[in-house]
């Protein structure tokens, strides 16, 4: 009997590595099916800003056939960072309806940030392994809680984009540069943040190139840097789009920073918040111990270009602001694309145990499984709400303007692990009636320079009210501010021949009860959690109350 040379691998371990990697695809696929099931499970994800999205598609795709939607809202120019979900959601909707749209939209980014996950490992290491393909467990992200299309198609496009720069990097330099500057592209349409991160990460890996080389040449630094210099043309033609041709540029840049480390380093803790921190945390931080058990004993490696373009990252996150360009959360957002760079750079060490692949892909089977059961318990709770709202508005009369309201505190950040304790947060549900009943709702989002679409009232009143968040209908006070708007808002329809157009009001955790008398709202209809109220103003002036009523 013969002895394996030493160091060699015995031929039947080298025939279970090969039966092992012949199965990664299947097992991918696998995974897949089972991190999708959450959208199977429901036709509407609790998602924030999620209802709003799919409004704005709605009325664009319907804005030639809709006289109500003609009369409140105008089209607007593409050529702006942040439409990439507008354009999809369009495509779709012409050979399907807006909800479905949205599924599928959400699978194909989900489905999007796996493969480019696995297909960046794979440039990275040479071969497909189960470590990125752990970002399955972050598919559905704080982010995309919150609703945050573009930036989530930004970031799937991200991880392709850097995966075709690492493939791309031994064979041609103007291949290389060429697919970098079409995915620099899409990537700007999809989120100009994406972008920006997009451009960071390249930065950084051709900065480990060229440390890496100096390493191995000598030389100085600086001409080495001078040579990779070329990879800069990915920015210019996004750069230029958005300082000639783009009206975003306008926007005033307006940062504000928050620098405590709750803000920055939350973000990382609560990177799966979905309504169930519990979980989210147990997931979370078991899947963080098994890697770094793997890292700690040599099992796997992390990829020095990406570990360097994952630093880029976390640092770029440390240094943003909070706020910018009238966008919210733009330092938050980046947690989720470091993670994900992280993740992908996860590889497999030389000379490691055969079995601790299918030990990952049995500890990934598993979390994913936990995931997914506990999203698609959470998401159909959610979805009941919903649909006991959708029933309410069946009963609207077609072209209303619906007024968002609710009693209950905007809510960011209540935890390490949590986002929010209220799961599905209904600062937007009424954006539902606008899919289902042709609503005008005043706070969806179709602002000049920001948006495709552009809401232009009738009334002064009503375009005062879209500009800041809904209502907060806490006291006799608001009901009165609200009430004093709404007369304002009638008078000026009145005027401008909307008289028949009704005035109703979706207050989310306000019963029908709780509707004070004399302000001119009365009840419509009633739910578990929500009341739907038409304002009827009876002629007489009620005035703002100078303290609680």
């Amino acid at each position: 009997m013969s002895l394996p040379v030493a160091g060699e691998r015995p031929l039947a371990s080298l025939k279970q590595v090969a039966a092992a990697r012949a199965g990664a695809p299947a097992l991918l696929g696998l995974l897949a099916l089972v991190a999708a099931l959450p959208l199977a499970a429901v036709e509407i994800p609790p998602f924030f800003d999620y209802l709003n999205h799919l409004s704005r598609a709605h009325v664009i795709a319907e804005l030639d056939t809709s006289p109500t939607f003609r009369d409140w809202f105008e089209p607007a120019t593409f050529l702006i960072p942040n439409v990439g979900a507008d354009l999809a959601l369009l495509a779709l909707q012409t050979f399907t309806d807006t909800l479905t749209a949205g599924r599928l939209l959400l699978l194909a980014i989900a489905w999007g940030t796996l493969g480019g996950a696995v297909a960046l490992g794979r440039a990275a290491s040479g071969r497909m392994s189960p470590w990125p393909a752990f970002v399955a467990l972050v598919l559905f992200n704080e982010m995309l809680h919150w609703g945050f299309l573009n930036y989530a198609l930004g970031l799937a496009l991200l991880l392709w984009g850097l995966a075709a720069w690492l493939v791309l990097a031994p064979r041609s330099r103007r291949a290389q540069i060429a697919a970098g500057c079409v995915f620099a592209l899409l990537i700007f349409f999809s989120h100009l943040v994406a972008f920006g991160l997009f451009v960071i990460a390249v930065a950084a890996i051709e900065l480990e190139a060229v440390l890496a080389e100096r390493r191995r040449r000598g030389g100085a630094l600086l001409p080495l840097l001078r040579a990779r210099f070329s990879a800069a043309l990915i920015a210019a033609a996004p750069l230029a789009l958005f300082a000639i041709g783009s009206p975003s540029n306008g926007l005033p840049p307006a940062p504000a920073f928050n620098v405590s480390p709750f803000e920055k380093l939350a973000p990382f803790t609560r990177l799966l918040s979905s309504g169930n921190p519990v979980l989210d945390a147990a997931v979370l931080l078991g899947t963080a111990a098994f890697l770094a058990v793997l890292l700690a004993f040599r099992r796997i490696r992390l990829d020095r270009r990406l570990g360097f373009a994952a630093t880029a990252l976390f640092l770029a996150q440390m240094a943003m602001p909070y706020s910018a360009m009238h966008s919210f959360f733009v330092d938050n957002r980046v947690a989720t694309a470091t993670v994900l760079v992280l993740l992908s750079g996860l590889a497999t060490r030389k000379g490691a145990p055969s079995n601790t692949e299918r030990l990952g892909w049995s500890a990934l089977a598993l979390l994913l499984a936990l995931r997914s059961a506990a999203l698609v318990q959470g998401w159909s709770a959610a979805e009941a709400e919903l649909r006991e709202a959708r029933a309410a508005f069946e009963a609207l009369p077609r072209g209303s303007l619906l007024i968002g309201a609710t009693p209950t505190p905007f809510e960011y950040g209540t935890g390490w692990f949590a986002t929010r304790s209220r799961n599905p947060p209904h600062e937007h549900t009424a954006s539902l009636a606008t899919i289902e009943r042709e609503a005008v709702v005043p706070a969806i989002f179709a602002k000049p320079r920001q948006n495709p679409l552009v809401f232009e009232p009738p009334t002064a009143m009503i375009k005062r009210m879209s500009l800041g968040p809904i209502p907060r209908l806490r006291s006799g006070r608001d009901f009165a501010a609200l009430s004093q708007r709404l007369r304002a808002a009638r008078a000026e329809m009145d005027a401008a021949g909307y008289a028949a157009q009704p005035i109703l009001v979706f207050a989310s955790d306000l019963a029908c009860a709780d509707w004070p008398p004399g302000y001119g709202f009365r009840p419509l209809a009633c739910g578990s959690f929500f009341s739907i109220a038409a304002f009827r103003p009876n002629g007489s002036f009620v005035p703002i109350p100078r303290s609680e009523g």
